[in-house]
């Protein structure tokens, strides 16, 4: 379990672990686990409450509090979890889901965990991730998308995107199109409202017009890898849980 210092002297652990059950009234097993690495973002939201920065709306520095889960099938091996991460190496579609349960364990110990009902999250999970938002979502521009085509039309008012080529960060959307989904990732950042991305890998399908874009945005407040990888073939619930205990360390 890792140790997280700052030179408050505060220091911030953190362990994740999945558990599953195939019914309601059955036990909860353990799956996996991971040490929990609190991002660089999450540590400066953290830094602005402890000076007093009033956590409201319209107040500068305003930060929303951790609420999201999220899965996903990244290469956690050769590419572990950093504090510089924002977003999840490979974000699989349909796995941000609201936290559900939150609870002061210990006055400086926060539980938080999220329950995938038996559809969800179904697959092969390597990693896990704590975000501040649900994902956003837009659509294919007017135009339709071609196969091959290396940009993305987008209807008026895209959110705002990443991008770029972070080691191991390439999964940024899912073009929820039926058998023709996929996920496209970016080549580059793009502002709100912009008309088009230019993705790092040419579309694998066509795309009408509307079709809707699956953007997974909002920031990550850690991120972990789960060993061993977690294998979900549908039918099972999974409960996501996250531990964090602050402790005083030496400065």
């Amino acid at each position: 379990m890792s140790i997280l210092r700052a030179s408050s002297g505060v220091g911030l652990r953190g362990a994740v672990r999945l558990w599953s059950r195939r019914y309601d009234v059955d036990p909860w097993g353990l799956l996996g686990a991971g040490s929990n690495t609190a991002t660089t973002y999450g540590l400066s939201a953290l830094a602005q409450w402890w000076m007093g920065t009033p956590n409201v709306a319209g107040s500068p520095g305003v930060v929303l509090p951790p609420g999201y889960v999220a899965l996903g099938t990244g290469d956690v091996v050769d590419d572990p979890p950093n504090p510089s991460d924002q977003c999840l190496y490979a974000e699989g579609y349909g796995t941000r889901i609201a936290v559900s349960f939150d609870d002061l364990v210990t006055t400086t110990t926060a539980l938080l965990a999220a329950t995938y009902s038996t559809v969800q999250a179904v697959g092969t999970w390597t990693e896990v991730g704590l975000f501040d938002s649900d994902v956003t979502v837009t659509a294919v521009g007017s135009s339709g998308a071609s196969l091959g085509s290396s940009v993305l039309p987008l209807a008026a008012g895209a959110p705002a995107v990443l991008g770029g080529a972070t080691p191991g960060q390439y999964t940024t959307a899912n073009i929820e199109d039926g058998l023709s989904s996929e996920y496209i990732a970016l080549l580059n950042p793009a502002a709100y409202g912009a008309g088009s991305w230019t993705l790092r890998a040419p579309l694998a399908f066509s795309h009408a017009a509307g079709i809707p874009i699956t953007v997974f945005s909002g920031n990550l407040w850690a991120h972990a890898a789960i060993t061993p990888s977690v294998v979900n073939p549908g039918g099972m619930q999974l409960l996501a849980q996250w531990l964090s205990p602050f402790s005083a360390v030496g400065a």
